[in-house]
């Protein structure tokens, strides 16, 4: 491979290493987008018109078997068929910049499920089975939603160009979880966290941003020094713009122990939460993760991000604030009534009023 093709190719995939083999043979791999330590040897070869699936593949972090001369061949309108010809074209938008290599990510694994469960079945399988699988699913309700959001995109996409003839997927309800929604953290909880996670870890500095700031674990990946300002009267906020649909623009008060959390790591960069390489984390996901290890660490299961959003509203409303108050600190846009008014007042001087009571909360002692 002459070297101007290589400049090339470094250009068009970045993370691509060619190695030369002691044999004399050429190897190529490519480094895991977010982890440069992490390399996957790709199996297909720059000419190989598989390459940019492999290439694809192992920038989010997996590593495709090796390519045949001839592809898995299923059959002509079945499920895994469908799949695979979405799973293509998915790629193409990938390549083109259209789609984020985590969707993809999430698709591979959505599929393989997916076929494993009916991929033998002809596309136009009855809506039983959709409903069968979602329920087989019933354990993790979180999954099952996703499959079943996967099935119906998948459906609508082939019958867009006359694969199948209608969508099972249509009107099948989502998993009941019950009306209570992510389980409310105790103070008692929170400060066993804390005593566990040191300042200047980034689990301790997560739960001070989630719990100072109310803010979904979404946009806690995001935020960071650019976000702080000093308004007219002096005192120090944050703002934001949530990454939620519909959500308002919040600017909230910077308590003096958000202050000091996001100041005691050792390394500091453009955001708050780094990864282990000192790097923005990448995504909600990986840290819903990194949360949860941090939940078991402490003895607390069962409890995720948006439980503490939930404390901080019912915390506040304990303290007697309005619901005016509660929505200038959770960035919503909607009361059950008086929305007019809601939308007039001065969020920022609700927000403050709130939080300036939040902060005097000692979360190092006992709660009961």
């Amino acid at each position: 491979m002459a070297k101007a093709e290589l400049t090339q190719l470094k250009i068009e995939y970045p993370g691509l290493v060619k190695e030369t083999l002691p044999n004399g043979k050429l190897r190529f791999r490519v480094r895991v987008e977010g982890s440069p330590n992490r390399k996957i040897t790709i199996k297909a070869d720059p000419a190989h018109n598989q390459f940019q699936e492999h290439y694809n593949s192992a920038r989010i972090g997996i590593q495709l078997p090796a390519p045949s001369d001839a592809r898995p061949q299923y059959v002509e309108k079945s499920i895994s068929w469908l799949a695979e010809a979405h799973l293509d074209y998915v790629n193409k938008e990938v390549a083109n910049g259209l789609k984020s290599p985590i969707t993809l990510k999430e698709k591979i694994k959505l599929y393989n499920r997916l076929k494993n469960y009916c991929g033998e079945y002809n596309v136009d399988m009855p809506r039983s089975e959709v409903i069968r699988i979602r329920d087989d699913m019933a354990g993790t309700p979180a999954y099952a939603d996703k499959m079943m959001q996967c099935i119906r995109v998948l459906f609508d996409w082939g019958m867009e160009r006359d694969y199948c003839g209608a969508n099972p997927a249509t009107g099948i309800k989502n998993i009941d979880r019950g009306k209570g929604g992510a389980v409310v953290w105790t103070r008692a909880e929170v400060s066993r966290y804390l005593k566990h996670h040191e300042a200047g870890t980034a689990a301790h500095t997560t739960m001070m941003i989630l719990l100072c700031t109310a803010c979904r674990i979404g946009d806690a990946i995001s935020l960071g020094r650019d976000n702080e300002f000093v308004g007219d009267d002096g005192v120090r906020y944050l703002g934001w713009q949530p990454a939620k649909k519909g959500s308002t623009y919040v600017e909230i008060p910077m308590v003096p122990s958000l202050h000091e959390a996001t100041r005691a790591s050792k390394i500091q960069g453009g955001t708050y939460l780094l990864n282990k390489y000192g790097r923005p984390m990448k995504t909600a996901g990986v840290l819903g993760q990194m949360f949860k290890r941090w939940n078991h660490q402490a003895g607390i299961e069962g409890k995720t991000a948006h439980g503490i959003r939930k404390s901080v509203a019912t915390i506040l409303a304990d303290m007697g604030f309005s619901q005016y108050h509660v929505m200038s600190v959770l960035s919503h846009t909607e009361a059950q009534t008086s929305e007019i008014y809601t939308k007039q007042v001065n969020r920022r001087d609700l927000a403050r009023e709130a939080m300036s009571e939040f902060a005097k909360i000692d979360w190092n002692v006992d709660h009961k």
